[in-house]
């Protein structure tokens, strides 16, 4: 009985050693993690304003390019992980609608779009592969020009958003060098937005519609190839969802106006090369 106590008790340092080394975090990955990266790519835009019974008003589809820069660190002892990035899109898309007479109105629309997004998380290792939840703020920016100008029919208006939303991350090292990563994030719309800039052919002045907070959700998947040390390229297809609620009714001239429910999908192609530290 004292020899087995005695094995039991000189095995509990091994135990607690494997322990250790299976929570660490697979250095293949931590290096994924260690980047500033510069990216070239597109966007697929798909909007659509919806009336009140859920028929489709208006819509806008089209696929546009955009870059975009991204810093991203995660500590070399203590797996946290904090990223922040920016991307700018711009480019033309095809609209479809109709004018509130119910005319038919076919054109093209102009559109700037901007995101900045900042994250927090912690790695959890597992042999080759990783777990990372965390959190994650944004804000997007959406010019629309409707018409290019058109004076009888033409607008510009301005949408804006911000997001709060958990993530939740899962990286695999297939390789050495290589680091599959597919992450998902969910949260809401926070303080959504719509100002009228030009309404071509008038001298209208617009109010600031305020939209309804809606759900904001995301899907990626990316991967990572260490070409050098310090040299990584990657690639990215990333979808994401998010809605507007219908504003209230405003003051509009001589009438009145409101901003209709919405629906904004984006599915985004990117390049990725990076300088790893």
């Amino acid at each position: 009985m004292l020899k087995k106590t005695a094995c039991a008790l000189v095995s509990l340092p091994m135990l607690y050693a494997a322990a250790v080394q299976a929570s660490s975090v697979d250095p293949a990955i931590v290096a994924a993690n260690r980047s500033l990266s510069f990216s070239l790519g597109a966007v697929n835009q798909n909007y659509r304003e919806l009336n009140s019974g859920g028929s489709v008003l208006d819509k806008e589809n089209g696929t546009i390019p955009r870059i975009g820069v991204a810093y991203s660190l995660m500590g070399l002892e203590t797996p946290v992980r904090f990223y922040m990035n920016a991307d700018y899109a711009n480019g033309d898309t095809s609209y479809k609608g109709a004018l509130q007479n119910g005319t038919p109105y076919d054109t093209n629309t102009g559109n700037e779009i901007l995101n900045l997004n900042v994250g927090l998380g912690y790695a959890f290792g597992f042999g080759r592969f990783a777990v990372i939840p965390g959190v994650e703020y944004g804000f997007s920016s959406w010019v629309r020009d409707v018409g290019k100008g058109d004076p009888y029919h033409g607008v510009k208006e301005s949408y804006t958003h911000g997001h709060a939303a958990v993530t939740m991350s899962g990286q695999f090292a297939m390789t050495p060098k290589v680091v599959l990563s597919v992450d998902a994030a969910y949260g809401k719309t926070i303080a959504p937005t719509m100002k009228i800039d030009a309404l071509y052919g008038s001298s209208v002045s617009s109010p600031s519609f305020s939209l309804g907070s809606k759900p904001w959700s995301r899907f990626g998947v990316g991967l990572d190839y260490a070409a050098k040390q310090n040299l990584h390229v990657g690639a990215r297809i990333a979808y994401t969802q998010f809605k507007y609620g219908a504003s209230a009714v405003y003051p509009f001239g001589t009438g009145t106006a409101y901003e209709p429910d919405s629906e904004t999908r984006h599915t985004t192609f990117d390049l990725m090369v990076s300088y790893n530290f």
